[in-house]
């Protein structure tokens, strides 16, 4: 129930504070600040639609992600940066539903581990992945 809740504010967040334009700025400038220029310039390409995200984020309103995560059973590995707010709180929540969850938290990464700390992502997949015993 906690993971269906936490996704309607940031909805409302998305649709509330100053408009569109303004938070595609302002993510642009956290990405120009946390990325180096490589990176920042694949997120200026991609283009920002907090509408969308907004709008994303609304039918993703209606999944008991709690549900489905007690219907995985496989391995689960999730992976948190030490500075993600966003998602580290609901990953506990999400393995405590899962029958076989491991958590990493990787150290200096933000929300995009995998673009924060690449080798150590990396590394930290491929020995998850070894120590499968399919």
């Amino acid at each position: 129930m906690r993971a269906r809740l936490m996704v309607r504010p940031l909805r409302r967040a998305f649709l509330t504070l100053g408009g569109e334009a303004y938070l595609a700025r302002k993510i642009m400038r956290r990405a120009r600040r946390q990325y180096d220029e490589h990176i920042a310039h694949w997120v200026r390409a991609g283009g920002l639609r907090p509408r969308a995200i907004a709008d994303s984020l609304s039918e993703l309103s209606h999944i008991d992600f709690l549900a489905q995560f007690e219907a995985v059973d496989c391995p689960v590995l999730a992976l948190n940066g030490s500075r993600d707010r966003f998602l580290r709180r609901p990953a506990i929540d999400f393995l405590s539903h899962t029958q076989e969850g491991r958590r990493e938290t990787v150290e200096d990464a933000g929300h995009m581990v995998s673009l924060d700390q690449p080798e150590l992502f990396s590394q930290l997949v491929a020995d998850f992945a070894r120590d499968l015993d399919w």
